[in-house]
């Protein structure tokens, strides 16, 4: 939801969303969209010093419907993708 809408579009857009959106497997709160996150072993984590260990784990971000977005192909962690290509990855972060 972008912008400003009613607190009813939101709760309608919330109830809608929380449906298909995933937890953080270390805080087990929401994952919004725009959030960036790891990915450890399955689970998906808030990109944070509190719920992630290191930034190698980063995969990408939450989209609008609740699911991944690969920041590489294959859903890569950055860790995964500098071993697979022996670059230096670099991801800015907004």
């Amino acid at each position: 939801m972008h912008g400003h809408g009613s607190k009813r579009e939101f709760e309608e857009w919330f109830n809608e969303y929380v449906l298909r959106a995933s937890c953080c497997a270390s805080c087990e709160m929401l994952l919004f969209p725009g959030s960036a996150v790891g990915r450890i072993g399955e689970n998906l984590v808030h990109l944070t010093f509190d719920c992630c260990p290191s930034g190698g784990f980063y995969v990408g971000s939450i989209g609008e419907d609740g699911q991944v977005v690969s920041a590489f192909e294959g859903n890569l962690t950055i860790a995964e993708q500098a071993m697979k290509t022996g670059e230096i990855q670099i991801k800015n972060l907004e």
